[in-house]
Parts: structure tokens; C-alpha cells; sequence
């Protein structure tokens, strides 16, 4: 069994080299830019409406691989 590794935003985007804004602006994309999904790269902290965003370190480094061009789908 895998362990997830569920991150802030904050770390997600300073391990992704990219600010929080911009990583914001991944998550809400949508059509052809949306290449994060919710459930399985990311999720909410707790059910409360303003709780923050926590993503799975792992699949969101591999999907953002991939929609840059650096990995093969």
C-alpha cells in the first residue's frame, strides 16, 4: 500500500518552481489547461468552505511532468 504525501499550496508550488498564484490558476483551469483534478491531486484540508487546498506531492509532479512535455502520458 502507497503512502500519499499530501502537501499545502505552498509547498506544492515552491517544489514545482512556481508561486501559489500560479499553481491557484492550474487548479481552477479549465478545457485543455485543466490537467489537475480534484480527488486526485488535490483536496480540501477539511469540509469547512474556507479550508485550504492540500495536494498529493507525487501524482501532481508526475501530471505536471506530462503538461509540460518533460515525461511520455
Amino acid at each position: 500500500m502507497t503512502t500519499i504525501e499530501w502537501v499545502s499550496t505552498t509547498q506544492m508550488a515552491s517544489a514545482l518552481g512556481v508561486s501559489s498564484r500560479t499553481l491557484y490558476e492550474y487548479r481552477t483551469a479549465t478545457g485543455e489547461k485543466a490537467f489537475l483534478q480534484e480527488g486526485i491531486h488535490f483536496r480540501k484540508k477539511t469540509p469547512a468552505p474556507n479550508s485550504t487546498w492540500l495536494f498529493d506531492r507525487d501524482r501532481t509532479l508526475k501530471a505536471w511532468a506530462v503538461a509540460i512535455g518533460k515525461e511520455a502520458a
